[in-house]
């Protein structure tokens, strides 16, 4: 049942997830719920960061991070406090990072310490739970095994925490995005795709995406990104099984502040199934690769004389 193809429903927010997975599904596969909100396990460590950046780590010593130069623009006091993890197959605490709604300039480093998960690193994920309470696994997230290390590069001050790698099914890698109608800009990041079920006809899973934007030139002055309004909203995302197909979307909006002390909103307006920008053409260039194990593509939608949309990705485990 192809039923998420036509409609809007592919860029909704995490909130409608399970009623539309469920209703798409026709019962074949379970809908995901949101999990429960962690509940401090302790006093919260606060450190003020100015725009030359820092690190902080937690009282545990577990989790350090690090707030690149220029991410915030006046002194911020940022916080890590210790909550229980409900992220799913949960080890140790989870930690809340603050503060809520913070808009990062540059996405700060987060560096979690497994040594002591009883796993070897390659089995460990670690995940930041969405608005609605979805547990996302982090997009481009590095592994070392010594020492047992898992890295993230992220904009989202939210709940994070370590868990066992429940399935060897999700896929993360590079996406791009770039635009030459209305405001043309660029963007490039990270996907990570985390696998919610499948049934006859489809494989479902949650997209996470980071998603940082260039310097735009906006008529003779240059506008940068101050303040990422939303760098990558959870949407569910579809692999269809017969034929192969992959129907995907980037969400994510900026407000830039230019030079001339002027400012410009931009958004992404991509999606292949064709809710944004319906009018016009799509066609991917060359042949997409659409398995379980590897989505790759290059896809345009061409709106003639106004412009074009592009993105490309490739998702592997």
């Amino acid at each position: 049942m192809r039923c998420l193809r036509p409609a809007a429903a592919r860029a909704a927010p995490a909130v409608a997830l399970a009623a539309l997975l469920s209703a798409c599904s026709g019962g074949g596969v379970a809908a995901p719920a949101g999990a429960s909100r962690g509940t401090p396990r302790g006093p919260s460590i606060t450190r003020t960061v100015d725009a030359s950046g820092g690190s902080f780590t937690s009282d545990d010593g577990l989790l350090t991070v690090t707030v690149p130069a220029g991410a915030v623009t006046a002194p911020t006091d940022f916080s890590i406090t210790a909550i229980t993890n409900t992220a799913p197959a949960a080890l140790g605490s989870g930690y809340r990072l603050g503060p809520a709604g913070l808009a990062l300039v540059a996405p700060v480093t987060l560096a979690f310490s497994l040594s002591g998960a009883g796993l070897p690193v390659e089995q460990l994920a670690v995940s930041y739970q969405d608005g609605s309470g979805f547990w996302l696994r982090a997009p481009g997230a590095v592994k070392a095994a010594q020492p047992a290390a898992i890295t993230a590069v992220s904009f989202h001050l939210a709940d994070w925490a370590a868990g066992a790698a429940t399935s060897t099914r999700d896929l993360s890698g590079p996406v791009t995005y770039q635009q030459t109608l209305d405001t043309p800009f660029a963007a490039a990041g990270r996907a990570a795709l985390t696998f919610a079920g499948e049934d006859t006809g489809e494989y479902y899973y949650f997209s996470a995406i980071d998603l940082a934007v260039a310097p735009v030139a906006v008529g003779a002055t240059t506008c940068s990104a101050a303040a990422p309004d939303d760098p990558g909203r959870t949407s569910l995302v579809q692999l269809f099984k017969s034929p192969p197909d992959f129907s995907f979307a980037l969400n994510a909006e900026w407000h830039l502040d230019c030079a001339d002390s002027s400012a410009v909103f931009v958004a992404t307006q991509f999606d292949t199934f064709g809710v944004n920008l319906y009018s016009c053409k799509r066609r991917y260039e060359g042949v997409p690769i659409a398995t379980p194990d590897h989505l790759q593509g290059a896809f345009v939608i061409d709106c003639g004389a106004r412009g074009y949309v592009r993105a490309t990705w490739n998702l592997t485990h």
